[in-house]
This record gives structure tokens, sequence and C-alpha cells, in this order.
């Protein structure tokens, strides 16, 4: 068996590559900025991965304005606005499909990181990630059962984690599993846009645009969450000053289609970090027969 530090280990390499999940948790319920969860206040130490992108596309610079910590009245009238619209988009959303029954969400999670970042045992860290998530849901966005599969495309490294009776149980790793029973609630499925939006909309630039992704038209909201002061990140010459983020939504529909997530450099280059992509969202009537064999009758 695999030694106990490689365990612990893992327990930090999970956290980012289950992103999706700990967001619908955590973050959708709380309103939690990304960078909260990464760099919390009372944490004495940070470590944070450097991502290895190299490419030039990749590497951008925002304009002073997007960098800072204020904003006039002018700009704050405009984020009021642009809250507005993103509000209606995706509580629409959110009362078609945060309804009571089954809801299914896929996504595919990208963590552009040091290639030569590895496990104890030199195991590389994953980069890429496969979710699923089956939930059934009660009238009041409270979560009945769970299941969540994160598939890496190596099995020490996948992980199956089961909530039911309040309890989440992870088949992988049982070290893991929760001690104590927890209320699980889904409230929204915007990934933690709007709460982090109307919280820091009187500190900072939302923007907007609207694009086309895979033949859809889409509106894309960006944001920055700098930090007071910039950071050294763990043992390494590299500095960051924020998170940079990016929520692409479907006109149409409302649903979310992907979230990208850059470090912000005190230059203000950014640099992708991570990518989430969102392939389904839907309501099921029952999850599939191998899905249901996971709960405790």
């Amino acid at each position: 068996m695999k030694n106990k530090l490689v365990y612990l280990f893992l327990v930090t390499v999970s956290a980012l590559l289950i992103i999706t999940g700990v967001i619908y948790q955590k973050a959708s319920a709380q309103g939690i900025s990304l960078s909260e969860w990464l760099f919390p206040p009372s944490s004495s130490e940070i470590t944070v991965i450097e991502d290895a992108s190299t490419s030039n596309n990749d590497l951008q610079s925002l304009p002073p304005e997007q960098n800072s910590t204020s904003v006039d009245i002018q700009s704050q009238e405009a984020n009021d606005d642009v809250v507005a619209y993103a509000k209606t988009l995706i509580e629409k959303v959110d009362q078609t499909y945060l309804t009571p029954g089954w809801l299914h969400i896929s996504s595919q999670t990208e963590i552009f990181i040091t290639a030569s970042n590895t496990l104890p045992d030199g195991t590389p860290i994953p980069t890429n990630s496969f979710n699923n998530l089956w939930a059934l849901i009660d009238a009041d966005r409270s979560v009945i059962k769970a299941v969540t599969i994160d598939d890496t495309g190596d099995a020490f490294t996948s992980q199956t984690t089961v909530f039911q009776d309040g309890f989440w149980t992870n088949l992988t790793i049982p070290e893991l599993s929760s001690q104590e029973k927890e209320i699980y609630q889904i409230h929204t499925l915007d990934n933690g846009f709007l709460a982090s939006a109307i919280r820091m909309k009187d500190s900072l630039e939302i923007q907007k645009e609207e694009v086309e992704l895979n033949n859809e038209k889409i509106v894309v909201f960006s944001l920055t969450d700098k930090f007071p002061s910039p950071i050294t990140i763990g043992k390494s010459s590299l500095v960051i000053a924020g998170i940079y983020s990016k929520y692409y939504f479907s006109v149409n529909s409302g649903l979310l289609r992907m979230v990208e997530d850059y470090h912000v450099y005190p230059s203000g280059d950014i640099k992708l970090w991570s990518r989430t992509t969102y392939i389904t969202i839907e309501k099921v009537d029952s999850p599939p027969k191998d899905i249901l064999s996971y709960f405790v009758k």
C-alpha cells in the first residue's frame, strides 16, 4: 500500500482536481472568491503550484484600471448594470435546474502546472480530469444523496465520493471521508460568480462582452480579485498579485459553459492557470444503474 505521505499529498492534489465539486459545495453557498479559497486569511504559509504554460498566447496584459483596487462612480454604475444582467441570466437557470429531482453535471478541468511536479512516489501530478456529479435535490436545494466521480485517467489519482445520510464517503481514499454529519446544498450553478461580483462590484471593474464559442452566442464576465499585496509562491521566485477570472455563459440558455482562472502578476500581465469546461448540465429522471449502485439501501 502507498505510504501515508502519498495520501496526505494527494489531498492537496485533489483540491485542485475537483475544483468543480468544491465550488458547488462551498463557494456557491457562501459566496467565497477563488483567491479566498486558495489563500485564506488565516493561512500562515502560502503554497501554489506555478503554472507551466509557456505559450505567448496564454500571456496577456490587463488594462491598468482592470487591475485596480477601487473604481469611480461611473464604473460602479456600469458594474451595477452588469450584475443586474448576470443576476437575471443566472436566476433563470437556477430556477429551471435546481428543482426537486436528479441533477447531472459533467465537466473537464485542466490545471496548467509545472510538468516536473510529482507525487512523493514519483507519479506525475495529473493536470487533466473529468468530473461527473449526480445529485438528488429536494425543494430547498438540499442534496439528499449524490455521487461525484473524478477521473484523471489513472486509478491512483481518480476518486469516487458518495454523499448519503449527511456523510461524504470517499471510496478511493477512506481517510478522506467526512467524520461529522453535514448539510450539502447547491444554491446556484454559476460557479460562485454572482456572489463574488456582488461583493466586489464597488472595488473593481466587472467586464462584459459577447463572443461566439462552438457556434453559440456567449456572454463573458471577467473580474480581478487582487490581493492586498503581491504574494511569493512557496519557495519559488514566482510572485502573483491576484486572480483574474472569466466566466462564459450561454446567452440563450443562461447555462455556464466555461470558467478560466489566470494568475495576475505585479506587472499587470496574466497567465492561464486553470480551465473548467462544462460538458453537460441537465435534469434526468434517474442516474444509470451503475451510479445508483453506489448508494447503501
